[in-house]
């Protein structure tokens, strides 16, 4: 009895493991752009952003404890103060975000406890926040505005 004979694409084909060429291609690990499909901004500083000087913190709470802001009204007049005075001493304008992100960061700065030297840009502005309660607690209501 003869070998039963094989189909003939696989007669002339070597087996799997003889095959030669290059490898069949890997998925993209690329990030794929779809339309209508939009990425998250890239987070962190703008090129060429300086850091806070002394000298923009200090001027920074001049402007929070000259208007005490209690809301976006408040936090208005003190960003557009500011730009104003960032403009007019050669430093880069912020964004209002970082502005009003600056002064709750002192804040969330803790007190030291014992005898450590807390910065004194922190204590203005621990200072400042009192002056903004009280500003907020005293605040009269007229019978006429209802």
């Amino acid at each position: 009895m003869s070998a039963p004979s094989l189909p003939p694409f696989t007669q002339n084909s070597p087996p799997a493991s003889a095959q030669t060429g290059p490898p069949p291609p890997q998925p993209s690990t690329a990030p794929v752009n779809f339309p209508g499909i939009h990425r998250a901004a890239k987070r962190g500083r703008h090129k060429g952003s300086q850091n806070w000087s002394k000298n923009d913190t200090s001027k920074f709470l001049d402007l929070v404890e000259k208007h005490l802001p209690l809301g976006q009204k408040g936090w208005k007049l003190v960003i557009a103060a500011f730009c104003e005075w960032a403009d007019a001493s050669g430093r880069p304008a912020c964004d209002g975000k970082a502005i009003e992100g600056k002064y709750k960061m002192l804040l969330k700065t803790k007190k030291p406890t014992g005898d450590a030297h807390c910065p004194p840009e922190i204590k203005r502005a621990y200072q400042i926040e009192s002056l903004i309660n009280e500003k907020a607690d005293t605040r009269e209501i007229s019978n006429d505005s209802f």
